[in-house]
């Protein structure tokens, strides 16, 4: 639900500042200005992006009236563009009634930005890829604490700060989206180069919507025009099947095999677990790094292409239908064979992986290995 707080619908959006990472001048509001003449300064293909801004602000309006639930980045989907592009459309200036949804584009000061975080309180983080992102509801500080390696195992954490470190955002945006009851929800959400989001921040009840302005108004940007530059695409690769034997060879070093299994297990998976109460560690790989949460799931669902499996304050949800190739992998570790359902979509690309908590010797449970055994034998 998207937070709300009288005080801060009382107070506007922040203007715009000229701050940079590597000064420390004071605050500066932007001078105004018509659109028209904004444009016309702008480069060649900045000035197409931003006058092809206006079609997408009014492609999105009738998508929203028509689907009020829809994600934005299903409709960025449908409307052939990434949700960077998207969400950048409305970057800019124009009459509120044309679009429910406004953003501004935020300075490059990720690592910054990052360290902002934990005043917005209580948070819905939501990371991934394309095909696949993880929800988890929790402190923002927790947001970023550094990851902690686990024994024999990856980290299992959002680590944002680690990712805002590392280069992997591109793109900021804060977003404000007014829903059809009224209610304003708030969001800060980052992408890669290439308009693709790899992080989100929502704002629940109970978040603190003053720290959220206050990062608007500390880390906006000059950039008043619509639209985003992303590089020329290259033309996409033919997609690779990764033949069994060439899978087996990847982990032939640990001595581990690679089974091929329907791309429908991934469905049995989850709801099997779900079903006996197995702790799942889910894993999600973007160009933001790994990121995973840990923890039993209690409803497990299919909504159209979207695949839905949800615990206590963490979810994932994954596009089915995106799906090319599963493969079960096995590895030998000193406490036992662990096993691990791997996601790959059409071009050989990591989705996602499944694999269950140990206890506290480090073994698997049982009903892991039966689930997955009875997969592989219908195989």
């Amino acid at each position: 639900m998207a937070a709300t707080d009288k005080r801060a619908e009382a107070r506007p959006l922040p203007p715009t500042t000229g701050a940079t990472e590597r000064s420390a001048s004071p605050r500066r509001h932007a001078p105004a200005g018509t659109p028209a003449s904004q444009v016309r300064a702008l480069p060649s293909l900045v000035r197409r992006r931003a006058l092809r801004s206006p079609g997408l602000r009014a492609a999105y309006a009738r998508e929203r009236a028509a689907q009020p639930q829809a994600r934005r980045g299903d409709v960025a989907l449908a409307l052939g563009v990434t949700e960077g592009e998207l969400i950048a459309a409305h970057a800019g200036l124009f009459q509120p009634a044309l679009s429910s949804l406004s953003a501004r584009h935020l300075l490059p000061q990720w690592r910054r930005i990052a360290a902002a975080l934990p005043a917005l309180g209580v948070v819905r983080s939501i990371t991934g890829n394309r095909w696949c992102r993880l929800e988890n509801t929790s402190a923002a500080q927790e947001l970023t604490r550094r990851c902690e390696q686990a024994a024999g195992d990856a980290p299992a954490c959002t680590c944002l700060a680690d990712a805002a470190a590392a280069g992997a955002w591109a793109h900021g945006f804060a977003i404000e989206e007014r829903g059809a009851d009224g209610r304003v929800e708030r969001s800060l959400q980052f992408f890669d180069l290439y308009g693709q989001s790899v992080a989100e921040v929502v704002l629940l009840e109970g978040s603190r919507v003053e720290a959220f302005l206050d990062i608007v108004e500390s880390f906006s940007s000059w950039q008043l025009a619509p639209g985003l530059v992303i590089p020329v695409k290259k033309p996409a690769a033919a997609p690779r099947r990764m033949a069994v034997a060439a899978f087996d060879s990847a982990v032939a070093g640990e001595g581990g095999t690679a089974t091929r299994l329907p791309n429908a297990s991934t469905h049995q998976v989850l709801a099997g677990a779900a079903h006996s109460g197995v702790p799942l560690t889910l894993r999600v790989e973007s160009r933001g790094g790994r990121l995973s949460r840990s923890g039993a799931l209690q409803d497990v669902r299919l909504d159209g292409p979207w695949l839905h499996a949800r615990g206590a304050g963490h979810g994932l949800r994954l596009r089915a239908d995106a799906i090319a190739q599963t493969w079960l992998l096995r590895r030998p570790t000193p406490n036992g064979t662990r096993h691990a359902l791997v996601l790959l979509d059409a071009a050989g690309e990591p989705i996602a992986s499944i694999s269950a908590e140990t206890d506290a010797e480090g073994s698997e449970r049982g009903e892991w290995r039966s689930l997955l055994s009875q997969l592989a034998a219908q195989a």
